[in-house]
């Protein structure tokens, strides 16, 4: 029963149960009432609590708030001196692409037993369900599917419900349309003066909050909503404390650039973390960031060379080959083995699409700049004119094992000798210098007199 202050003077359930189990990742929130009703101030309380462990949250992990409500920094008395700051644990964003940058830095920081509480306000905004075809919209329903997936706890505010998508607003106990909610808690002014006035409490209705945890859940008594450091008016803070902005608007978008070239790719986010470990989750996001970091690049002849000698190899021609037909464009000399294999290391590490997990999915992953496959041309069939190549395969393989077996190649023995300085004359041999018989048609892909590799 609440005293006059509407303080619990006895606690007859587990408060760190249930606010453990309120908020946890994968639980999806949402408040509704009134404008003034005090969502925003509900919201930021109990933030503040989780994450200064003002209750004993000994079940809830390290929580951090990734919210697009504005905070001041109190610096003097006057409104100048008033600095758009965020207290510690606190980021502020105003779209998806910030959201998982932070997520990515934090989770890099502190491992990842995090909770992100991600606190939306003013939801109507960029979730309406009239318009569903949004990108935002779609965005946001597949976001919700994956909450727990980042350690999100995702709490939406809006003015009136009906304004979300159902996915956005019912349970997923609905009968007609289930959603993704797993809590409602709204203003509800009428029940919240009638409890106060049933316990002759000296508090504001706008105190109280509501809860609903199904469909057919009978709301709960109302819950007592506390005056924390970050919800007192500007006035009551004191000098280098912080306080919300109660009258800034806020918004919340996909992408930080409205640029089409520089838009957050966030389908191409969600598909590069879907279908892995856990474990190797922070990994893919801060890979995905990074290379977007490093923005588009224009190809150099040093990339087409590279790209050329892995087809080589997906045609299985041995190293020591592409060695005395290959020159470094910066030098004009010849370079070892090992350095070509090097460089073809590096550049596939750098473009992992290039390879794939099977060889019978190879071709779906190779870019359309390394050419389409095509038979292979004999040297019979085509005397000195290049050969057309195939793409490149799944798993482009080399002698040192860096990325995987080995490969077999005939050569013709009677044009060996022109392809190069130190051309190897005598017999046919795999990878490991063990003799092999001749084969009934012999080819390589050779340079031709009317162009290059293709």
């Amino acid at each position: 029963m609440p005293n006059e202050m509407g303080e619990l003077t006895q606690e007859e359930f587990d408060y760190s149960a249930f606010y453990a189990d309120l908020f946890k990742p994968g639980r999806n929130i949402v408040s509704d009432g009134e404008r003034g009703g005090g969502k925003t101030h509900t919201a930021m309380a109990y933030a503040e609590m989780i994450l200064s462990g003002r209750y004993p949250f000994d079940r809830i992990p390290r929580t951090f708030l990734l919210t697009n409500v504005i905070f001041m920094r109190k610096d003097g008395e006057s409104e100048d001196e008033f600095e758009e700051d965020d207290p510690p644990g606190v980021f502020h964003i105003s779209s998806m692409e910030q959201m998982f940058r932070i997520m990515t830095t934090v989770t890099e920081e502190n491992g990842r037993d995090v909770m992100f509480l991600v606190v939306l306000d003013e939801a109507q905004n960029y979730l309406l369900a009239d318009s569903n075809s949004e990108e935002t919209n779609q965005n946001f329903l597949r976001l919700y599917g994956m909450t727990r997936k980042f350690n999100m706890c995702l709490w939406m505010l809006t003015p009136a419900i009906s304004n979300l998508p159902p996915r956005a607003r019912n349970f997923s106990d609905h009968p007609d349309k289930p959603g993704y909610v797993t809590a409602r808690l709204y203003k509800d002014k009428a029940v919240a003066l009638a409890y106060i006035r049933r316990w002759h409490s000296a508090t504001n209705w706008k105190q109280w909050v509501t809860v609903k945890l199904n469909t057919d859940h009978r709301p709960t008594n109302p819950m007592f909503v506390p005056v924390t450091s970050w919800t007192r008016r500007p006035e009551d803070v004191e000098i280098g404390g912080y306080f919300y902005d109660t009258g800034a608007c806020a918004d919340f978008r996909t992408s930080v650039s409205e640029d089409p070239a520089k838009r957050f790719d966030f389908r191409g986010f969600i598909n590069a973390c879907s279908d892995v470990s856990s474990y190797r989750l922070q990994s893919i996001m801060k890979s995905f960031f990074d290379r977007t970091e490093e923005g588009p690049k224009k190809r150099t002849e040093t990339d087409g060379q590279i790209e050329r000698i892995l087809r080589l190899r997906s045609c299985s021609v041995r190293w020591d080959i592409i060695a005395r037909s290959e020159v470094d464009p910066k030098t004009g000399r010849f370079m070892a083995v090992t350095t070509w294999q090097s460089r073809c290391d590096a550049y596939l590490k750098r473009h992992p699409e290039l390879c794939s997990d099977s060889d019978s999915k190879s071709d779906g992953n190779v870019p359309e700049t390394l050419g389409r496959a095509a038979k292979p041309t004999t040297v019979s069939e085509n005397g000195r004119n290049g050969g057309s190549f195939s793409k490149i395969g799944a798993s482009i393989k080399n002698e040192n094992e860096s990325a995987g077996g080995r490969a077999r190649v005939y050569i013709d023995r009677d044009r060996d000798g022109d392809r190069g300085p130190g051309a190897v004359e005598g017999s046919l041999s795999d990878l490991h210098g063990k003799d092999v018989p001749a084969p009934t048609e012999t080819f390589i892909p050779t340079h031709g007199e009317g162009g290059g590799y293709q």
